[in-house]
């Protein structure tokens, strides 16, 4: 495998640069009951329900689409400290999908998923820093956290690490070890599913959520 294939591997993943959310990733409600029942646990506090009822706007599962109230209920639950709201508006912020792309404010929602340990986050912020999105351009965080993400199996952050071996982007040259990485993440489907590990703040063991 050479470099332009490497490099094709890359360019693929850059007209959405980061991973967003999946409705797959997430039990969701499938009646008005289940909604009725969802909102009542979300508005006494209940954070996994704020974190679904956020996706539930977001797609227009049980309820009619509305992205500002996916955001309302993200960030509810992302102040709470919930890793996939975090993550999930800061994806909202980065694409502008209520105005104007904020990468700055996407940048700051990663950080706080991202050193929780949870994947998709710090894949997200290693795209960031790759671009100079909303943060100082900077290739050796970028392979920081697109490595931390990597690590965990997300074969999206796989492919891109590879392709950072391949020009030594914020890590040495190594050509090899490129091909390898660039092999490993062709193995995996790439799912959004696949992203959403978290480790540990103390590398304790991998949770799926």
């Amino acid at each position: 495998m050479g470099k332009a294939k490497i490099l094709l591997a890359f360019v693929a993943l850059l007209p959405v640069c980061a991973i967003a959310q999946s409705p797959s990733s997430a039990i969701m409600p499938k009646t008005n009951g289940d909604i009725a029942e969802l909102s009542r646990k979300a508005v006494s506090g209940d954070t996994r329900a704020q974190l679904q009822l956020g996706i539930a706007f977001e797609f227009g599962q049980g309820v009619d689409k509305n992205i500002e109230e996916a955001m309302h209920w993200y960030r509810i639950a992302a102040d709470r400290g919930d890793p996939e709201a975090q993550t999930n508006l800061g994806y909202l912020y980065e694409i502008g999908s209520t105005g104007p792309e904020n990468p700055a404010e996407a940048a700051k929602w990663y950080l706080r998923a991202a050193v929780s340990g949870f994947a998709r986050a710090q894949f997200n912020l290693g795209m960031l820093y790759l671009r100079g999105a909303g943060v100082g351009r900077s290739d050796e965080d970028a392979a920081h956290w697109i490595g931390e993400a990597a690590d965990v199996g997300c074969p999206t952050a796989v492919a891109a690490l590879g392709y950072l071996y391949t020009y030594g982007k914020g890590v040495p040259l190594d050509e090899q070890k490129a091909r390898e990485l660039i092999q490993k993440s062709e193995k995996k489907k790439n799912d959004p599913r696949l992203c959403v590990a978290f480790r540990q703040a103390n590398d304790g063991p991998l949770v799926r959520r």
